[in-house]
């Protein structure tokens, strides 16, 4: 059977999985249905699935079985309520299905369909609703909706507009129920698998001055809220985005915080002092208030017994290959044999012991094998282009990881933001390539956009590039 038969089959186990299994439970159920994998590859597809928790025990568990029936709320703002219609943005965040828009799921109130309906915001009053899928994150996100299809995001580069319509939900069925402007929306997943999101109200708005037993109760789960976050910090530090930071804070406390007194995320941001956004490279992630989160801390320590920089792995990835062997035929640069393809995409600051030089060269070679059988000139050249740009700052992100490798200056005495962004500009371009590679025709389509992006990491390239050199020349301090 082919990929998409194996992504369908994977698909129908881990997307219907309600509690613990193990890895050996999901190779049984491909095999039944004749898919040839081995443990190592069964493992490899749950370790990068994005809706897959690893659990002790060699056991895991699907985020729709984490997340199905927990409570978590949001409160409509001044400007939504007046409009009557509130917008999906952020506040779906980490229980929604992350691969799906926000405003794909369907809300029930008392079992009743809420209608969509279209509105147009402020972009300043879109950009907060959607602050928790992190910078670098929430533009995609807030024109990847279907009303901005007019909108070109090549256009960001030159400034946002000033309004943008979005998708939203009614607030009239809500209305009619007695809600006001103050109250919760009370929310829990009822369907992971098909985005179906169970709503109630919860009154909140109340005249008196004076502190209630409902603020008292708010008020604990803020304060365990940030407690439980903090904690996080230690364990995950800055994981791959925010919304990770957040399923694995849900993942381990959802008994204290998914209850029907719960507070929402945002709203708890707006009043925190010790937590809140902070810059992560090129990035943003929820941190100590005021505090630029570190390349190293506890959560990765391991790191520093590794002679390369992580991201030096990726030059064994058999995308990356692939595509500077295509970069070589497309370019007609010289092929004949594994050698030139080592020498052009490895850094030179890279050496081999003869045996290590030896067992690269056999895999070079099958690879320029597979690919060159394989290789089409008319097929390729849509993206040849837009891949020798990547390639060109990958090539240059590359040199400069190796040089980071090479050094003796422990990491932790080395830039620590320069060291984030050096890793995050390795796995976006990484990323680029990886969609020219499998998914030529999607990364054409989306080539234009590929390529703003590309222009933007080139420009911040450069600093951090002078920044960690002059850092690589300091003498270490004893």
């Amino acid at each position: 059977m082919d990929d998409q038969s194996l992504y369908e089959v994977s698909e129908a186990f881990l997307r219907s999985q309600t509690g613990p299994f193990t890895a050996q439970e999901f190779h049984s159920f491909l095999k039944k249905h004749k898919q040839k994998l081995t443990l190592d590859e069964v493992y490899s597809i749950l370790l990068n699935a994005d809706f897959i928790f690893s659990l002790i025990n060699d056991r895991f568990i699907t985020k729709a079985a984490v997340f199905t029936n927990q409570w978590f709320s949001f409160k409509p703002t001044r400007e939504e309520v007046k409009t009557g219609i509130f917008i999906p943005g952020h506040r779906f965040v980490p229980f929604l299905d992350a691969a799906v828009h926000p405003s794909i799921a369907t809300l029930l109130l008392d079992g009743t369909i809420i209608p969509k309906d279209t509105v147009e915001l402020s972009m300043n009053t879109i950009l907060d609703l959607h602050a928790l899928f992190g910078e670098g994150y929430s533009i995609p996100v807030i024109f990847e909706d279907p009303m901005c299809d007019s909108f070109s995001f090549k256009s960001v580069q030159y400034g946002l507009p000033q309004t943008v319509i979005q998708t939203g939900y009614s607030l009239d069925p809500y209305f009619e129920k007695g809600f006001e402007f103050g109250d919760r929306i009370l929310c829990r997943i009822i369907d992971w698998n098909n985005h179906i999101i169970e709503t109630k109200i919860k009154k909140e708005k109340h005249e008196s001055l004076k502190i209630n037993f409902s603020d008292m109760v708010q008020e604990e789960w803020f304060s365990t809220f940030e407690e439980c976050m903090i904690n996080q910090f230690e364990r995950h530090g800055p994981c791959l985005s925010i919304q990770q930071q957040l399923s694995f804070l849900f993942l381990e406390e959802q008994g204290r915080l998914c209850n029907e007194n719960c507070g929402a995320i945002d709203e708890f941001l707006l009043h925190a002092n010790k937590i809140g956004f902070s810059a992560y490279g090129i990035e943003s992630r929820i941190w100590y208030h005021g505090v630029d989160v570190p390349y190293i801390g506890p959560w990765n320590k391991f790191i520093l017994d590794q002679s390369p920089f992580p991201s030096i792995a990726l030059l064994s990835s058999e995308h990356i290959i692939n595509c500077y062997i295509r970069e070589m035929l497309s370019r007609n640069e010289k092929l004949e044999n594994a050698s030139d393809l080592l020498a052009k995409l490895y850094p030179k600051a890279l050496s081999f012991t003869e045996s290590e030089e030896a067992l690269v060269l056999l895999h070079l070679e099958k690879r320029i094998d597979i690919v060159k059988n394989g290789f089409n000139r008319f097929i390729d050249f849509p993206i040849a282009k837009g891949r020798h740009q990547v390639i060109l700052l990958f090539t240059r992100i590359m040199a400069l990881a190796a040089k980071v490798s090479l050094t003796t200056i422990p990491l932790t005495k080395l830039p620590q933001q320069e060291l984030v962004m050096l890793q995050q500009m390795a796995d976006h371009t990484s990323g680029f390539l990886e969609e020219m590679e499998y998914a030529p025709t999607q990364a054409d389509i989306e080539m234009e956009d590929i390529l703003t992006s590309l222009n933007g990491m080139a420009d911040a390239f450069e600093s951090i590039e002078d920044t960690l050199f002059a850092a690589l020349r300091k003498p270490i301090k004893k």
